[in-house]
């Protein structure tokens, strides 16, 4: 049966992997991801050399592959939430404890094995070896896994300079729960792993693990091929989070945190005029997944300086903006005869917005009463 699993592995992962790499359209992370599968297609071989060999011990060959995971995570989570144009060369140094390992393991090296099982034999009876590898390997998983999830959270400060909305498309609920999951099951696998070296082996959660595996690869497979490449605005300032109340920002703090940009006084006036031209015009802000994206290739103005712009000239982040024009069109809708029998959540569509909820939250913050309340007030 597990065999059966492992050649199932192996399908799904390469073809997963080559789906990924011809995704259009293509991105950074969309290959990063692609090559993690192909690494991972070939645990599903080696389970398969240690089943046909009657192999007892393959850790060695194991660990050597699953060192390269965390890097991948983290490098996933990297450049699908920051815009890169190319890779960047520095991050093949996050694969050096890889290297380390792979070099050691030569130098432990016996002439002795001429064989898989003889050289697997071989490494399992290198107790300092394997614990020095192995405490590599959880340095690593929980290294990396900790700025992923750090890079996650930084990005979901940000998507308020960068998106109108909140989405599943965006906010990467989907990849937190991911690294979590990587995290506790390779916890597990650790734990095995110490059970089978102190004579105590736990087969029932060996074979487990083939089966969870493979829904990891699946589901992983899944959201990767849907996730598309997120907005980012390079340079971008730290905005708390609109729902989190904190003192309002003077125009010198704000302007502080562009002190480096090369964008003068006239012409972010002139910025600032071309963006609101454009909004009142065009009545983008139905959109209901506007980006800081599709205000750029709109107006030709660089994302970051719409971003600067906003925070400067208005003092407020692109999230509020777009959504205070739609609650200013809620409130026109509400009071207009013609929309009368008009539900709330057919409003807020109608708006822009793609949530009830946020809606009613909004309006609250925006008018200081609920959509009900206001509507009992200007309409009777």
């Amino acid at each position: 049966m597990n065999t059966t699993l492992f050649y199932i592995g192996i399908v799904e992962t390469i073809l997963i992997s080559i789906i990924l790499f011809f995704k259009r359209p293509v991105n950074i992370a969309d290959k990063l991801l692609s090559c993690w599968f192909m690494i991972l297609s070939l645990t599903f071989v080696v389970n398969i050399i240690k089943l046909n060999h009657q192999i007892e011990e393959s850790w060695a060959f194991s660990l050597i592959l699953y060192l390269a995971f965390p890097p991948f995570i983290f490098l996933y989570t990297k450049y699908i939430t920051t815009e890169y144009k190319r890779f960047d060369k520095k991050d093949y140094l996050h694969y050096i404890p890889t290297f380390i390992s792979l070099l050691l393991l030569f130098i432990f090296k016996t002439p002795d094995s001429n064989n898989i099982k003889s050289l697997a034999d071989h490494y399992s009876d290198q107790v300092l070896l394997r614990m020095i590898l192995g405490n590599i390997y959880i340095i690593n998983l929980w290294a990396y896994g900790i700025l992923s999830l750090l890079k996650m959270k930084n990005h979901h400060k940000q998507m308020i300079n960068a998106y109108s909305y909140n989405s599943g498309k965006i906010n990467l609920n989907w990849l937190f729960i991911i690294v979590i999951a990587y995290l506790l099951l390779h916890n597990a696998g650790i734990l095995i792993s110490i059970f089978k070296f102190l004579d105590k082996p736990i087969h029932s959660l060996e074979h487990l693990s083939s089966g969870v595996l493979l829904v990891f690869v699946f589901v992983l497979g899944i959201f990767g091929f849907r996730q598309n490449q997120l907005t980012s605005v390079t340079n971008s300032p730290k905005i708390s989070a609109p729902q989190i109340k904190a003192p309002a920002k003077t125009e010198e703090e704000v302007s502080d945190k562009y002190k480096h940009s090369s964008l003068k006084e006239a012409q972010a006036n002139a910025y600032m005029q071309k963006i609101i031209d454009y909004i009142n015009a065009s009545a983008i802000w139905k959109d209901n997944e506007l980006s800081i994206d599709k205000i750029s290739a709109q107006t030709g103005i660089p994302k970051y300086y719409i971003s600067q712009v906003l925070n400067e000239k208005v003092q407020k982040n692109f999230y509020t903006f777009i959504n205070e024009y739609r609650i200013e069109y809620a409130m026109k809708l509400i009071k207009s005869p013609e929309h009368k029998n008009w539900s709330f959540v057919a409003i807020a569509f109608e708006s822009g917005f793609n949530s009830k909820s946020v809606f009613n939250s909004f309006f609250k913050k925006h008018t200081g009463m609920t959509p009900t309340e206001y509507k009992n007030k200007e309409v009777g």
